[in-house]
């Protein structure tokens, strides 16, 4: 969920202090090296993502313009080996990743608008990709049989599976874009830790005075 941290907040973050605007105290979030090892991991299963979408939206444009019904089925064969062996799992690792760094890093899941958004992005499209197996399932199926005629081929050829794809394909560049260019500030929520924070360091340096 929180892809791309940028290289200076991750030195940052490395040194124990808080990434907040306007904070510079020692963060108690988890270890450099936990950080380190879930943003790579989430970075490679983010970018595999992408590209194997980019694969699946190869196979569905053949799809679309094939006339063999033998080649259909075999296509439909290769787009459920995909989503089941490459997709789904590179999906679901890129979510779980990306809300482990926010429960690990300063950054957090609700402090900022650009993170709310980054995780209600990667929740739909995981959500989406769930439905739309049991969909692939059921294609894949009609596409396995020995004969098919005009009307099935015509059916197992739609364009719904392109949708899903080029879909998928914008939602995931919207999330990185979101994760490189850090929109929209804190939340209320934030906002209000933020001042708590404050507050507290305030209180320490009267009560040391």
């Amino acid at each position: 969920m929180v892809e791309v941290q940028m290289v200076e907040s991750d030195r940052r973050a490395d040194s124990g202090l808080d990434l907040r605007p306007g904070l510079g105290r020692r963060s108690k979030t988890g270890a450099p090296a936990l950080r380190k090892l879930l943003l790579l991991v989430h970075i490679i299963s983010s970018l595999g993502w992408l590209g194997a979408i980019a694969a699946y939206v190869g196979l569905t444009a053949d799809l679309l313009t094939n006339d063999n019904p033998q080649a259909v089925g075999q296509i439909y064969l290769a787009m459920q080996l995909i989503v089941w062996s490459v997709i789904l799992p590179l999906a679901v690792t890129t979510l779980l990743t990306g809300i482990l760094q926010g429960l690990v890093t300063p950054w957090g899941l609700l402090r900022y608008y650009w993170v709310g958004a980054k995780l209600l992005l990667n929740v739909f499209a995981v959500i989406v990709l769930l439905d739309y197996t049991q969909e692939l399932r059921y294609f894949g199926a009609a596409a396995g049989q020995a004969v098919l005629s005009s009307t099935e081929l015509d059916n197992l050829r739609g364009s719904n599976h392109l949708v899903h794809a080029i879909g998928g394909m914008v939602v995931l560049i919207v999330a990185s874009a979101l994760a490189v260019y850090k929109p929209w500030g804190l939340t209320r929520y934030g906002l209000r830790a933020r001042q708590r924070g404050q507050q507290q360091r305030q209180d320490s340096r009267a009560a040391v005075a």
